[in-house]
């Protein structure tokens, strides 16, 4: 199996102890236009989501290692998949299997650091 690319991707989430930023910007100086653009038709409330725009998929899903912050919420993970890894992505659980093995290690490392 070929390993891809985080590249292009946005990811928008949030840590033990810290509030949602950006991880991943996608390459872009400001990924927060294209970010809004993408989550334009999801409910903010919406503890999942696919939905594909003209470009790219909006996906959202928890944290699947039901990961929590201080306040013990589970920590929702927001992604901004760009077309070239999003055509193979028609559902959350596409999304999951696909997205989700491309950041897990970098997301264990920085979880629970401020």
């Amino acid at each position: 199996m070929t390993a891809v690319s985080p590249d292009g991707l946005i990811w928008l989430t949030g840590g033990k102890s810290w509030g949602f930023r950006f991880v991943l910007d996608g390459g872009l100086p400001d990924p927060l236009p294209e970010y809004e653009r993408a989550f334009e038709r999801v409910d903010q409330d919406e503890s999942t989501a696919c939905d594909r725009v003209a470009g790219a998929v909006a996906l959202r899903f928890s944290d699947p290692q039901e990961r929590r912050d201080v306040s013990g919420r589970v920590i929702p993970h927001d992604f901004v998949v760009p077309d070239e890894l999003g055509l193979a992505i028609e559902t959350v659980d596409d999304g999951i299997e696909i997205v989700w093995p491309l950041v897990a290690r970098d997301y264990d490392r920085i979880w629970d650091k401020g």
